[in-house]
């Protein structure tokens, strides 16, 4: 249960407004996990994970992504600047350790914000003591047209606020509920990929994957075994590259993109309590 609950905005380095929420359980947190959310959506989608940890002892804290949400940013869900973005989930990792001085933190990043989250903590090792990954797009240019990411690269320095590279986002879960509310939610921005943000996070892609061995800290990777927005597969190389003494992983046969919002969800959020939990 969730005893305390806060929303503020936050200032980024260059001076952007970050829209933060933290739940605490009704004891002292055995342990405090930051949340990074994916493309177009916003951390109030996941409230019922909020509630399941603070159920288990531990604090959540979650940010709306710079020009995702009710954070700043023009235009919407574009991203041409990760290192921005990477001092954005550094700093909130700073402030969702002070929700448990002394306890241990853990990153909890779901399809985009798994990469984002993974691009940090290779920059910045000692800015969590473990790492949930969920979805992580380690494979995601597979799934697109070789054409079309040569398209995104030339117009990403011409004309990057183009929409340009389509995401099956009505493909998020099996539930029609969650997908009626997400496509509902005025704070969702589904649309096409941008040119310029497409074309960074490739380049990153190349780069991160060169470097999943100078990953060790405790890792759970999870993802939906069926999932048609991202390849499970890239899950599968995170688990297999890194250098982690302590790593599991987790691949749920017939769920989809958000495991986390599937008729299993149950499941998912306990399997994901339980593994935290040992760990704190």
């Amino acid at each position: 249960m969730i005893q305390t609950y806060a929303e503020w905005v936050a200032r980024a380095t260059d001076g952007q407004r970050l829209h933060v929420r933290r739940s605490l359980p009704a004891a002292a947190p055995r342990a405090s996990v930051l949340l990074v959310h994916g493309f177009a959506e916003h951390a109030g989608r996941y409230a019922h994970v909020a509630e399941a940890l603070c159920a288990r002892g531990l604090a959540l804290q979650a940010f709306d992504l710079r020009s995702h949400g009710r954070s700043s940013g023009q235009p919407r869900v574009h991203l041409p600047d990760l290192e921005a973005v990477v001092e954005d989930v550094r700093l909130q990792l700073e402030s969702a350790r002070a929700a448990a001085p002394g306890r241990p933190l853990f990153v909890y990043g779901h399809s985009l914000g798994a990469f984002l989250a993974l691009i940090t903590l290779l920059r910045h090792p000692q800015a969590a003591d473990g790492f949930v990954c969920s979805a992580i797009p380690l494979d995601a240019d597979r799934t697109v047209a070789r054409p079309l990411l040569w398209l995104a690269a030339l117009l990403g320095a011409v004309a990057p606020r183009l929409p340009l590279v389509p995401v099956a986002l009505e493909a998020i879960s099996r539930d029609a509920e969650v997908v009626w509310a997400y496509r509902e939610d005025p704070l969702v921005h589904a649309m096409k990929m941008r040119a310029g943000t497409c074309a960074r996070l490739n380049a990153e892609l190349a780069r991160a994957r060169r470097r999943l061995g100078e990953l060790r800290l405790p890792l759970l990777v999870v993802h939906g075994g069926a999932d048609r927005i991202v390849p499970p597969s890239g899950s599968q190389r995170l688990y297999d590259a890194a250098a982690s003494g302590d790593k599991t992983l987790r691949i749920y046969p017939g769920l989809w993109h958000e495991v986390h919002n599937e008729p299993e969800k149950s499941q998912v959020l306990a399997d994901l309590g339980d593994w935290l939990v040992e760990r704190s």
